[in-house]
């Protein structure tokens, strides 16, 4: 039998031990109790303690790659015909090229192109930053909306299929910011990069934000992307389920509420074209 096989056999056993133990834990080794009539009182030594907190450790390293497979693969299934109608949409308006790739840092700094559709002119890299701004003249109208409604982003799904990505990850960077904070993405990104995280939801108008400066390229290095790093370097420090589900929740009220705000003012711009 080989090496990967045996390890992936590892894998799921450990899996159904901890599935054992919530729902029966007498079985946990080393559990102590004292049954009362009503009641029954646990601990746990040192040594058990220790084994449970070894077995919740396979959602970092198993169980959330496994749930990105899943949820990443109905979604691309069940959201097919919207992102066909979107491409159709950049094909009709702003013709080719559909999508945007750019080579991103991955897991361990090993790069991958990131999948978007693509939102700005052609050559947009060339004709300015690698970040935008609000009103930043490079954004097409169609752009525009996709970006504000973060449906620029759902082909990023793909980059979770295929082991990219994660759902809930620090936010995959360019190479050019990596390099000037090297270190910081180095314990970073012991994990996957995902779609959403804390700093996505601490910085929802970071475009906004930045068209406040002169220079925002340099006040997104100087004064925004410390405080992403630090927000990221907490999440790979605390990762666990219940945080992701969190950060899931937060961010799929944080677009809804974009989405809302975008077609409000869309309304409104429409009846003061007709008055």
């Amino acid at each position: 039998m080989s090496k990967g096989h045996s390890s992936k056999q590892s894998k799921v056993s450990s899996l159904l031990r901890l599935v054992g133990y919530l729902l029966n834990p007498r079985k946990i080794r080393g559990l102590k109790f004292f049954s009362f009539p009503k009641f029954t009182i646990y601990y746990l030594s040192l040594h058990s303690l220790e084994l449970i907190i070894k077995h919740m450790c396979m959602y970092r390293f198993f169980i959330k790659r496994v749930v990105d497979i899943v949820l990443s693969f109905f979604g691309l299934l069940l959201l097919s015909p919207l992102l066909l109608i979107i491409a159709l949409l950049i094909l009709i308006f702003d013709g080719p090229p559909i999508f945007f790739l750019q080579p991103r840092a991955g897991k361990n700094l090993k790069p991958f192109k990131l999948i978007k559709f693509r939102t700005m002119v052609n050559d947009a890299e060339k004709m300015g930053p690698l970040i935008t701004v609000e009103n930043d003249p490079r954004i097409t109208r169609l752009g525009r909306f996709l970006r504000s409604t973060k449906l620029d982003e759902l082909p990023q799904l793909l980059n979770v299929l295929l082991g990219h990505m994660s759902f809930v990850g620090p936010r995959p960077q360019t190479f050019k910011y990596v390099e000037m904070f090297k270190k910081d993405y180095e314990e970073i990104l012991k994990v996957r990069p995902g779609i959403t995280d804390l700093a996505t939801l601490e910085f929802h108008n970071e475009g906004k934000i930045l068209s406040k400066y002169e220079d925002y390229e340099t006040a997104y290095i100087k004064e925004i992307l410390p405080v992403k790093l630090e927000l990221n370097k907490k999440y790979v420090k605390n990762l666990s389920l219940a945080m992701d589900i969190k950060i899931i929740v937060k961010t799929s009220l944080r677009v809804l509420s974009l989405s809302l705000h975008y077609l409000q003012y869309s309304i409104k711009k429409m009846f003061r074209k007709k008055q």
